[in-house]
């Protein structure tokens, strides 16, 4: 996270509580609150109403440290699509060549669409989730913002060309085809929200 965000972070959380006591400021507030806010405060209010879950699913747009850090807080674990142009910690992980000669990755961070090309095809591994194939390699590393996590890469091809999808959740001990496995499962729900925006119109 960028200084200056961090800055005005650390500012919110030392005067926010104290201001939203007024009920004058709290109602002007309300309207400002950002989707990572409520976010963080549906998940609140699911712990306080013991409502049984333990993992949560979400898109990346959500991929941030202040839900990883509210979901840390909350004893949850999480999982995520992660976006091809975030940050991968070079020095949390060790990668191969096709012969098994280690690569060195300068600079402390690579991006996860740099990180794909280095990849060997004999790293991919195949996988059956429902009637359908796939192609992964599941790597242990630090995503700076979110510290230690397991993340997937996954083709629909054997090639190694077309549809891919990255998933990242801090669950470092799960196995790639459970990872994938539980993602999937949430697959419905990204179709309805593409066919209701798009077909009925509630995006308006």
């Amino acid at each position: 996270m960028p200084p200056e965000k961090k800055r005005r972070n650390l500012l919110h959380k030392q005067v926010d509580e104290i201001l939203l006591q007024d009920a004058e400021f709290a109602a002007l507030h309300e309207p400002f609150r950002t989707k990572i806010a409520r976010a963080i405060e549906v998940m609140e209010k699911a712990d306080e109403q013991k409502v049984p879950l333990q993992l949560v699913l979400r898109d990346s747009w959500f991929l941030c440290e202040e839900v990883a850090e509210g979901l840390a807080r909350l004893e949850k674990d999480w999982g995520r699509l992660l976006k091809k142009n975030r940050n991968l910690a070079v020095n949390s992980f060790t990668l191969r060549d096709a012969q098994g000669q280690k690569v060195v990755l300068e600079g402390p961070h690579i991006k996860v669409e740099e990180l794909v090309p280095l990849l060997p095809r004999s790293a991919y591994t195949q996988v059956t989730i429902g009637e359908r194939e796939y192609w992964y390699v599941a790597l242990n590393l630090r995503v700076p913002g979110l510290g230690q996590g397991r993340i997937v890469l996954s083709f629909e091809t054997a090639a190694l060309t077309g549809t891919s999808a990255v998933l990242v959740t801090n669950r470092t001990d799960w196995a790639a085809k459970k990872i994938l496995e539980t993602y999937w499962g949430r697959w419905p729900l990204e179709t309805f929200y593409q066919d209701s925006k798009g077909h009925l119109g509630l995006d308006e």
